[in-house]
């Protein structure tokens, strides 16, 4: 064999060895690709079956089994994002009011003092956290010692012991004795004190006065909502009939407080008063074939 002959022969078996190496990364390129695209798919998979497990259903959420569990759910995420609100602190207090979560009840109270020191509904929940501790008194030492330690940054202690939830409820009444939203709450310390008997505390709360520097539509609005969902027990509909008709004459064009009787005599008469539909064509239509019959 000639030298050219064998350039040639090496140059072609150096070509075929360069297209077998070609072909096999191909191969391995190809089975690469495969598995990245099996591999996204399970995934894919996967995150759509934890999009339907985490799916929120209105239906299911109406009749969950644990309330209190589901209400964790949607606590945390307010926890995170809107601790600046005290209505966040209050809700969470009342899920873990419900819940005997002495130290978590702890945090939302100090969390709500932080924002605003004399709320209405932080002296709710704080006299219902006395209270709930006077009647079940804690067998765990550390936790009792630690809830002492913690309730000394309220203003609820006589020299070494705390004040009688009654007694701090008349202080906080006489601090904010021209203000209606706080007269609310503590009528509802006054049922906690005194489930059986809510009368007094219903005449006590239904007190309109002008000196009231918070007495306005909202304010007696939310207040008799309460009353009518039970917020502060069974009333009797003669009492909830006079305080509607006291807010009626300060608030006389105020939904809420119309009566029965004169929603439907206003219905009436707008029904009454109403201008006719317009005209359609299909009426134009109509009226020229009687013309025309005519």
């Amino acid at each position: 064999m000639s030298a050219s002959e064998a350039k040639k022969l090496k140059n072609k078996l150096r070509k075929q060895q360069l297209r077998e190496q070609q072909e096999k990364q191909k191969q391995i390129d190809a089975e690469r690709k495969k598995k990245e695209f099996q591999r996204n798919r399970n995934k894919d998979d996967g995150e759509e079956e934890k999009i339907k497990e985490d799916e929120i259903i209105a239906e299911k959420l109406e009749h969950c089994e644990k309330p209190l569990e589901e209400a964790l759910r949607f606590l945390q995420p307010l926890e995170d994002f809107s601790a600046n609100f005290l209505e966040t602190h209050y809700l969470g207090f009342e899920v873990y009011y419900r819940r005997k979560k002495y130290l978590l009840m702890l945090r939302c109270l100090k969390r709500m003092k932080k924002l605003d020191s004399n709320n209405a509904k932080l002296h709710l929940c704080l006299m219902k956290f006395l209270k709930l501790i006077e009647t079940e008194p804690i067998n765990d030492e550390r936790l009792r010692t630690l809830i002492d330690e913690e309730l000394q940054t309220f203003d609820i202690k006589q020299g070494n012991s705390i004040k009688k939830v009654e007694d701090l409820n008349t202080d906080f009444l006489k601090k904010n004795f021209n203000s209606l939203i706080h007269r609310a709450e503590a009528a509802k310390v006054m049922l906690l004190l005194n489930s059986t008997n809510n009368l007094k505390a219903i005449e006590f709360l239904t007190i309109l006065d002008p000196n009231f520097t918070d007495q306005n539509l909202k304010t007696c609005s939310n207040i008799y909502e309460g009353m009518q969902l039970g917020d502060y027990g069974s009333i009797e509909n003669s009492m909830l009939e006079k305080y509607r008709n006291e807010c009626h004459r300060l608030w006389p064009q105020a939904n809420l407080f119309q009566s029965n009787t004169s929603l439907t005599v206003e219905q009436s008469q707008s029904s009454a008063t109403a201008p006719p539909p317009p005209y359609s064509s299909n009426d134009i239509q109509t009226n020229g074939g009687k013309n025309a019959a005519t």
